[in-house]
């Protein structure tokens, strides 16, 4: 394609989208682009997580959205060079914001070693705490189901494990509550 063609398509995609409303705008950004925060969202939310109903073109909601990236905030994380860098070692990136100490002398690994994003989504989740997955899905990428169902405890099988531990941290041996 010439540079002329492609400067026209350009201008007139921009203009297209110029008098197209935010969802809009949103829902062709998206079709195109990763990364493309969603509108504005009004009421409120969770300290730090921001719900919206906007929706990607065949992707699921996401109606829980980390803070700075709602607000566009992007440089509160990365680095605004072009390389898309982190700000900080990723073990150490949601400690500069987010009050990460342990309450409780048994620590969960991923916790432990600030891996957040183990189980954590870092911009947009259709799950609250924006969770990587449903609970008992989640907990079953690294803890074998079979071995879980073997405990006692665990009859009958309901894979809701954050009823009976904590996700972080606690004073209970196997992070029970």
């Amino acid at each position: 394609m010439r540079k002329g063609a492609v400067r026209a398509l350009v201008t007139a995609a921009a203009v297209f989208l110029a008098a197209c409303g935010a969802a809009t705008r949103y829902h062709v950004l998206s079709a195109l682009f990763d990364g493309v925060p969603p509108p504005a969202s009004e009421g409120g939310g969770e300290a730090g997580v921001a719900p919206t109903s906007a929706t990607r073109p065949g992707r699921s909601a996401t109606p829980w959205t980390h803070g700075p990236y709602a607000a566009k905030r992007c440089e509160a994380c990365h680095q605004r060079a072009t390389t898309n860098g982190l700000v900080a070692p990723r073990s150490q990136l949601c400690a500069q914001c987010h009050d990460v100490q342990p309450a409780g002398s048994v620590v969960h690994g991923p916790f432990a070693s600030g891996d957040c994003l183990e189980c954590h989504e870092p911009h947009a989740s259709p799950r609250r705490y924006m969770l990587v997955a449903e609970v008992g899905e989640m907990c079953q990428k690294c803890h074998e189901r079979d071995s879980l169902r073997a405990v006692a405890a665990h009859d009958p099988f309901d894979e809701q494990c954050t009823a009976c531990h904590a996700p972080h941290a606690s004073n209970q041996a196997h992070l029970l509550r």
